[in-house]
């Protein structure tokens, strides 16, 4: 099978499992449960303006704190 049919095979089947995915979900999930989670959603955005983070970093973490991981040691040399 040449490489454009199977990648054509491919995004068919790729297509047809999200299909019945959202077949499946919208015939097994009620109504309300969807519009409750819609409203939940809404309510419960973290764009506030007093969300007491400053521009540093989290709440509670000082902003001079070093990184930690390999991108944050010195270079030593070779």
């Amino acid at each position: 099978m040449k490489a454009p049919a199977r990648l054509g095979l491919y995004g068919l089947v790729l297509v047809a499992v999200f299909a019945v995915a959202g077949f499946t979900a919208n015939a097994v999930i009620p109504e309300e449960t969807v519009q409750s989670w819609a409203e939940d959603t809404a309510q419960n955005t973290h764009h506030d303006e007093g969300d007491n983070m400053d521009t540093a970093g989290h709440e509670g973490q000082p902003g001079d704190t070093a990184p930690l991981g390999l991108g944050g040691g010195e270079v030593r040399g070779c």
